[in-house]
């Protein structure tokens, strides 16, 4: 069951990132719980270029622990918490920030998964210092389809801008083995580029994530092929 659809499942309190350099690893701790570490390049960028450590020593790191009920079913039931720092980037001028996650996700009879995410942090570098999301995702035995619902509110670090709420809709089509389409509705709710209260059917972003992605109005779609 894949459940990557719901993009107000991304966690917005961490720092933004393209890409970047890094090292990682992790073990389970017997057959339940597991431990995994990673350290990045704050100042990672995706170019042609594939600078390292342009910045200096300037890093993003995270720890997290977390326990399924078996090995096999990490990704279906499955709950973890991580903790996070990254280093002021005086080149950026970004300040330094950390934070910590909660994560939890159930799969009920390969049918359904509630999904729920709890995130703070501290600084201006994320999106947001406090957010919260609830959401489920539905597998149809007909063509492995799926279906999901999320609902996403976060607080943002600048006192100016007001808090938002993001609803999203999707379902995604398999129409093959490797290849699917989804489509996606989305609605905000007092979006933090205002300084006043107002809602946007959509949000906009550009992204280039080995994916096509076509968006008009407040309609998404998006074409994946695996």
């Amino acid at each position: 069951m894949v459940i990557a659809d719901v993009r107000v499942k991304i966690e917005k309190t961490y720092p933004p990132f393209v890409a970047s350099f890094g090292v990682g690893g992790g073990s389970w701790i017997g057959d339940r719980w597991y431990v995994l570490g990673t350290v990045n390049d704050a100042n990672g960028t995706l170019t042609e270029e594939f600078d390292f450590f342009e910045g200096g020593a300037e890093f993003f790191s995270q720890a997290e622990v977390g326990w399924s009920p078996s090995k096999d079913e990490r990704y279906l039931k499955n709950g973890n918490l991580t903790f996070w720092h990254v280093d002021e980037r005086d080149d950026a001028g970004i300040e330094g920030a950390e934070g910590v996650l909660f994560s939890a996700n159930w799969t009920f009879n390969e049918t359904w998964m509630p999904f729920f995410r709890a995130g703070w942090s501290d600084g201006s570098a994320p999106i947001y210092n406090r957010s919260l999301t609830l959401g489920a995702i539905r597998k149809f035995a007909f063509r492995s389809d799926l279906s999901g619902l999320g609902v996403n509110w976060g607080d943002p670090p600048d006192d100016s801008l007001d808090e938002q709420i993001t609803v999203e809709a999707f379902h995604r089509f398999q129409i093959a083995q490797n290849l699917a389409v989804t489509t996606s509705l989305q609605f905000l709710v007092d979006t933090r580029t205002m300084t006043k209260s107002g809602s946007s059917v959509c949000a906009h972003e550009s992204r280039t994530d080995g994916t096509m992605r076509l968006r008009r109005g407040c309609l998404t779609g998006r074409l994946d092929v695996c």
